[in-house]
């Protein structure tokens, strides 16, 4: 009989390559993860856990509020640092709330600001990780595709400049 595979053994993942490498936050960098994890509670945000992939930030329902984050249950550090990274952009902008959604600007600037985040923390890890930095480059293309077909195309000079940047990290 075949035993199937569990996520602590290989993950496989898209979404969050760093955890086959690295394995769940709660293993790999559980004081990281109780700080964010903390923060995130003491600002009343709402931490969903799921059994699949499913991972995101959704901004609250009315200006000047959290909402929640959507995250696998054994997300890598690097995925909730990602998801993290979107709640802190929101707060600094004063929670802008669903709005921020249609604003292509701002989401392409918050999904460049979580993966660039991302990339440099495999960089600072030891060995070979090529293939994971190419994926999160992958990933931030895929989004960026997404939204700009959605949303509108970026007219922040500053921000395509930035992207460019990230391509060549």
């Amino acid at each position: 009989m075949m035993q199937k595979k569990i996520r602590n053994d290989k993950f496989n993942s898209k979404a969050d390559s760093v955890a086959d490498l690295l394995g769940t936050a709660s293993r790999s960098h559980p004081e990281r993860l109780k700080e964010i994890i903390t923060d995130l509670e003491n600002k009343n945000v709402e931490i969903i856990y799921r059994p699949d992939e499913a991972l995101g930030y959704s901004p609250g329902l009315r200006e000047g509020t959290p909402r929640q984050i959507i995250i696998h249950e054994k997300a890598s550090i690097s995925t909730w640092e990602h998801e993290y990274m979107h709640f802190l952009n929101d707060e600094e902008r004063g929670f802008l709330c669903m709005k921020s959604l249609y604003d292509s600007n701002y989401r392409v600037l918050t999904e460049l600001n979580a993966y660039i985040k991302e990339v440099e923390f495999v960089k600072s890890l030891s060995g070979n990780n090529d293939k994971i930095i190419k994926q999160l480059k992958k990933n931030f293309s895929e989004e960026f595709k997404y939204i700009i077909e959605n949303f509108g195309d970026i007219t922040n000079t500053g921000l395509i400049n930035r992207i460019k940047s990230f391509k060549n990290l």
